[in-house]
Protein backbone atom coordinates (compact mmCIF):
# COMPACT_ATOMS: atom_id res chain seq x y z
CA UNK A 1 0.00 0.00 0.00
CA UNK A 2 1.05 3.65 -0.45
CA UNK A 3 -0.12 5.90 2.29
CA UNK A 4 0.35 9.40 2.05
CA UNK A 5 1.64 11.24 5.15
CA UNK A 6 -2.06 12.90 5.23
CA UNK A 7 -3.69 10.05 5.82
CA UNK A 8 -2.42 9.76 9.40
CA UNK A 9 -4.34 12.63 10.20
CA UNK A 10 -6.74 11.84 13.75
CA UNK A 11 -6.62 10.73 16.75
CA UNK A 12 -5.44 7.42 17.70
CA UNK A 13 -5.99 4.96 20.61
CA UNK A 14 -2.79 2.57 20.97
CA UNK A 15 -2.29 0.16 22.87
CA UNK A 16 2.00 -1.27 23.94
CA UNK A 17 4.19 -4.20 24.91
CA UNK A 18 7.35 -2.42 26.26
CA UNK A 19 10.36 -3.48 28.40
CA UNK A 20 10.05 -1.35 31.83
CA UNK A 21 12.63 -3.55 33.72
CA UNK A 22 10.14 -6.24 32.70
CA UNK A 23 7.71 -6.47 29.88
CA UNK A 24 4.34 -4.47 30.64
CA UNK A 25 1.56 -3.10 28.48
CA UNK A 26 0.96 0.17 27.95
CA UNK A 27 -2.09 3.01 26.99
CA UNK A 28 -1.36 5.77 25.19
CA UNK A 29 -3.24 8.73 22.97
CA UNK A 30 -2.01 10.39 20.43
CA UNK A 31 -3.23 12.77 17.47
CA UNK A 32 -1.55 13.74 14.39
CA UNK A 33 -2.67 16.35 11.77
CA UNK A 34 -1.90 16.59 8.06
CA UNK A 35 1.76 17.54 8.45
CA UNK A 36 2.45 14.43 10.56
CA UNK A 37 3.05 15.99 13.70
CA UNK A 38 1.45 15.05 16.88
CA UNK A 39 -0.50 17.90 18.17
CA UNK A 40 -1.49 15.78 20.85
CA UNK A 41 -0.34 12.67 22.93
CA UNK A 42 -0.64 11.40 26.70
CA UNK A 43 0.43 8.58 29.07
CA UNK A 44 -2.77 6.40 29.82
CA UNK A 45 -2.76 4.85 33.46
CA UNK A 46 -5.06 3.21 35.35
CA UNK A 47 -5.25 1.14 31.31
CA UNK A 48 -8.67 0.96 31.76
CA UNK A 49 -9.76 4.43 33.03
CA UNK A 50 -9.48 7.65 30.82
CA UNK A 51 -7.01 9.20 33.57
CA UNK A 52 -4.11 10.19 30.45
CA UNK A 53 -0.88 12.16 31.53
CA UNK A 54 -0.14 14.75 28.69
CA UNK A 55 3.35 14.90 27.33
CA UNK A 56 5.54 17.36 27.29
CA UNK A 57 5.77 19.20 23.80
CA UNK A 58 9.47 17.43 22.84
CA UNK A 59 8.00 14.13 23.48
CA UNK A 60 5.33 14.73 20.76
CA UNK A 61 6.69 13.03 17.48
CA UNK A 62 7.08 14.44 14.00
CA UNK A 63 6.39 11.34 11.33
CA UNK A 64 7.95 11.99 8.19
CA UNK A 65 8.05 9.40 4.97
CA UNK A 66 11.10 7.06 5.19
CA UNK A 67 13.09 5.71 2.14
CA UNK A 68 12.29 2.18 2.11
CA UNK A 69 9.04 2.59 3.33
CA UNK A 70 6.76 3.13 6.22
CA UNK A 71 7.23 6.46 8.31
CA UNK A 72 10.04 7.74 10.70
CA UNK A 73 8.46 8.67 14.04
CA UNK A 74 11.08 11.07 15.61
CA UNK A 75 11.11 12.84 19.07
CA UNK A 76 13.54 13.73 21.75
CA UNK A 77 14.19 10.06 22.70
CA UNK A 78 15.20 9.09 19.17
CA UNK A 79 13.49 7.83 16.01
CA UNK A 80 11.26 5.00 15.67
CA UNK A 81 9.76 3.54 13.03
CA UNK A 82 5.73 3.08 11.80
CA UNK A 83 3.97 1.49 9.51
CA UNK A 84 0.23 1.98 8.04
CA UNK A 85 -2.22 -0.01 7.08
CA UNK A 86 -5.67 1.27 5.36
CA UNK A 87 -9.00 -1.00 5.64
CA UNK A 88 -10.95 -1.98 2.33
CA UNK A 89 -13.13 0.60 3.84
CA UNK A 90 -10.82 3.74 4.22
CA UNK A 91 -9.26 3.25 8.19
CA UNK A 92 -5.62 3.95 8.96
CA UNK A 93 -4.03 2.12 11.45
CA UNK A 94 -0.46 1.90 12.84
CA UNK A 95 2.46 -0.62 13.89
CA UNK A 96 5.09 1.33 15.59
CA UNK A 97 7.91 -0.45 16.69
CA UNK A 98 11.33 0.70 18.59
CA UNK A 99 14.31 -0.62 20.58
CA UNK A 100 12.45 -1.48 23.76
CA UNK A 101 9.12 -2.75 22.46
CA UNK A 102 5.94 -1.45 20.03
CA UNK A 103 2.94 -0.12 19.64
CA UNK A 104 -0.46 -0.96 17.81
CA UNK A 105 -2.67 2.41 16.98
CA UNK A 106 -6.27 2.66 15.64
CA UNK A 107 -7.89 5.99 15.12
CA UNK A 108 -10.76 6.58 17.38
CA UNK A 109 -14.00 5.98 16.19
CA UNK A 110 -17.32 4.44 17.97
CA UNK A 111 -18.05 0.35 17.88
CA UNK A 112 -20.16 -0.97 15.82
CA UNK A 113 -23.38 -2.38 18.13
CA UNK A 114 -22.71 -6.12 18.90
CA UNK A 115 -25.97 -8.44 17.48
CA UNK A 116 -27.70 -11.11 19.90
CA UNK A 117 -26.95 -14.49 18.42
CA UNK A 118 -23.69 -13.28 16.49
CA UNK A 119 -20.70 -15.99 16.84
CA UNK A 120 -16.73 -15.05 16.42
CA UNK A 121 -13.42 -17.92 16.99
CA UNK A 122 -10.25 -16.78 17.10
CA UNK A 123 -6.56 -17.70 17.51
CA UNK A 124 -4.89 -15.92 20.89
CA UNK A 125 -1.29 -15.51 21.11
CA UNK A 126 -0.19 -14.21 24.75
CA UNK A 127 3.03 -12.08 25.54
CA UNK A 128 4.75 -12.27 29.24
CA UNK A 129 6.74 -9.84 30.97
CA UNK A 130 10.18 -11.87 30.38
CA UNK A 131 9.84 -10.79 26.81
CA UNK A 132 8.23 -14.54 25.63
CA UNK A 133 5.29 -15.81 23.90
CA UNK A 134 2.77 -18.45 25.16
CA UNK A 135 1.81 -20.83 22.91
CA UNK A 136 -0.97 -20.07 20.63
CA UNK A 137 -4.70 -21.49 21.91
CA UNK A 138 -8.42 -21.08 20.32
CA UNK A 139 -10.88 -18.96 21.52
CA UNK A 140 -14.63 -18.52 20.73
CA UNK A 141 -17.64 -16.54 21.99
CA UNK A 142 -21.82 -16.23 21.55
CA UNK A 143 -22.86 -12.78 21.70
CA UNK A 144 -25.93 -12.94 24.66
CA UNK A 145 -27.81 -9.77 24.83
CA UNK A 146 -26.37 -6.03 24.04
CA UNK A 147 -27.92 -3.54 26.49
CA UNK A 148 -27.29 -0.18 23.87
CA UNK A 149 -28.31 2.22 26.67
CA UNK A 150 -25.13 1.40 28.73
CA UNK A 151 -22.60 0.41 25.44
CA UNK A 152 -22.47 -2.99 26.85
CA UNK A 153 -22.95 -6.80 25.92
CA UNK A 154 -22.54 -10.45 27.54
CA UNK A 155 -21.50 -13.22 25.62
CA UNK A 156 -20.65 -16.80 26.42
CA UNK A 157 -17.67 -18.80 25.70
CA UNK A 158 -17.53 -22.24 25.19
CA UNK A 159 -17.21 -23.56 28.80
CA UNK A 160 -20.54 -21.58 29.34
CA UNK A 161 -19.28 -18.48 31.23
CA UNK A 162 -20.86 -15.64 30.91
CA UNK A 163 -18.30 -12.19 30.01
CA UNK A 164 -19.85 -8.82 30.44
CA UNK A 165 -18.05 -6.39 28.21
CA UNK A 166 -18.46 -2.73 27.66
CA UNK A 167 -17.52 -0.91 24.49
CA UNK A 168 -16.16 2.81 23.93
CA UNK A 169 -14.73 2.26 27.10
CA UNK A 170 -12.34 3.80 28.16
CA UNK A 171 -11.90 5.70 25.09
CA UNK A 172 -14.03 4.85 21.96
CA UNK A 173 -12.87 2.73 19.76
CA UNK A 174 -11.71 0.22 22.60
CA UNK A 175 -13.70 -2.75 24.85
CA UNK A 176 -13.33 -3.23 28.25
CA UNK A 177 -13.91 -6.42 31.00
CA UNK A 178 -13.64 -5.64 34.73
CA UNK A 179 -11.63 -8.28 36.77
CA UNK A 180 -13.60 -10.68 38.25
CA UNK A 181 -16.88 -10.23 36.62
CA UNK A 182 -17.29 -13.04 34.69
CA UNK A 183 -19.51 -15.75 36.08
CA UNK A 184 -20.15 -19.00 35.37
CA UNK A 185 -23.20 -20.92 33.64
CA UNK A 186 -24.67 -21.64 37.56
CA UNK A 187 -24.17 -17.49 38.53
CA UNK A 188 -20.84 -18.51 40.58
CA UNK A 189 -18.32 -16.23 40.30
CA UNK A 190 -15.03 -16.55 38.81
CA UNK A 191 -11.17 -14.84 39.75
CA UNK A 192 -9.98 -13.28 36.53
CA UNK A 193 -7.78 -10.10 35.03
CA UNK A 194 -9.40 -7.54 33.48
CA UNK A 195 -8.40 -6.50 30.16
CA UNK A 196 -8.96 -3.69 27.71
CA UNK A 197 -9.20 -4.77 23.84
CA UNK A 198 -8.59 -2.49 21.05
CA UNK A 199 -9.61 -3.57 17.26
CA UNK A 200 -7.74 -3.15 13.69
CA UNK A 201 -10.13 -1.84 11.12
CA UNK A 202 -9.79 -4.50 7.94
CA UNK A 203 -8.00 -7.24 9.50
CA UNK A 204 -9.59 -9.44 11.96
CA UNK A 205 -6.94 -8.35 14.25
CA UNK A 206 -7.65 -7.08 17.91
CA UNK A 207 -4.71 -6.33 20.59
CA UNK A 208 -5.28 -7.26 24.22
CA UNK A 209 -3.50 -5.44 27.60
CA UNK A 210 -4.31 -7.58 30.47
CA UNK A 211 -4.58 -5.73 33.73
CA UNK A 212 -2.14 -7.52 36.05
CA UNK A 213 1.58 -7.34 37.04
CA UNK A 214 2.10 -10.80 36.27
CA UNK A 215 1.23 -13.83 33.59
CA UNK A 216 0.24 -12.34 30.49
CA UNK A 217 0.72 -9.10 30.00
CA UNK A 218 -0.80 -8.57 26.29
CA UNK A 219 -2.32 -10.72 23.35
CA UNK A 220 -2.78 -10.76 19.77
CA UNK A 221 -6.00 -11.96 19.33
CA UNK A 222 -6.93 -13.25 15.27
CA UNK A 223 -10.31 -13.61 14.36
CA UNK A 224 -10.77 -17.45 12.24
CA UNK A 225 -12.00 -17.17 8.73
Amino acid sequence: QTIALSELAGAYNALGYENDGSYVSAAITFTLDAAGKMTAGADCQPMETNTCEAWASNEMATFTAHAEGGFDATDANGTMRAFAFRSADGKVSLFMHHADGFFVASKQEALPLPVAGNARSWWDMTFNPMGTTGPITNGAMEVVAVDAANKSYTRRVPNGDIQTMSFDTPRPGMSYRAANSTVTSAGAATTHPGIVSMAVPGTGLSVVSFLQPAGPVYAFSMNKP
